[in-house]
């Protein structure tokens, strides 16, 4: 979530994996003039929401860029939704032909899981749902380059004092980035004594 009021966030190699929300955003919710964020190499898998399971944004959260690097492309997969919309611009349509301009959203250079423009388009709600709503521009989206793709964790499980992790893409050439964790059974941040990594 980023808050409302939120400026110039920069968000960079996150993995934001298997969120929910009731209303919207699954995996990244921004409302109330929370602008100008970028995000790069993010990878948003397995999120579910109604509206936006990967991002959905609000009440002027514009200047939006999804995929601030296309040699470290965002990645939007396999996250879930009632509408079946990954990223949703809940954003009024301000006329601008600006993807980072007012209303829309800057969602070029993300991979998508697919090079179908129209299974891209699909997975959007923007102004081609809705004409009172803002524009996302996806195009020009990337092929996967799997050399720039951080391990992606497909399983976590924890206890107090121990967590295991099993990735895919660890061909890169080592984990990294795990310097301590979150303490599951109490919400609490703790160094935990063993990581196990397959």
């Amino acid at each position: 979530f980023v808050h409302s009021g939120a400026q110039r966030c920069t968000f960079t190699c996150n993995q934001i994996f298997a969120n929910g929300a009731s209303v919207g955003g699954g995996g990244v919710a921004a409302w109330n003039n929370s602008k100008n964020h970028t995000f790069t190499g993010e990878i948003v898998t397995s999120n579910s929401s109604p509206k936006g399971s990967a991002f959905y944004f609000e009440a002027s959260s514009d200047g939006i860029i999804l995929s601030r690097d296309s040699s470290y492309p965002t990645r939007i997969l396999q996250n879930a939704s009632g509408n079946t919309n990954a990223v949703y611009n809940d954003n009024a349509y301000a006329f601008s032909p600006d993807p980072t301009g007012a209303g829309n959203i800057d969602a070029r250079n993300v991979f998508w899981g697919t090079t179908n423009a129209s299974q891209i388009q699909t997975s959007i709600f923007d102004f081609f749902d809705d004409a009172s709503k803002g524009i996302v521009f996806y195009s020009p989206f990337e092929i996967e380059n799997t050399n720039n793709i951080p391990p992606n964790i497909t399983d976590l499980s924890a206890t107090t004092t121990n967590m295991s992790l099993t990735f895919t893409n660890t061909f890169l050439g080592g984990i990294f980035g795990v310097e301590s964790c979150s303490n599951l059974v109490s919400n609490s941040w703790q160094t935990v004594s063993s990581i196990v990594v397959s």
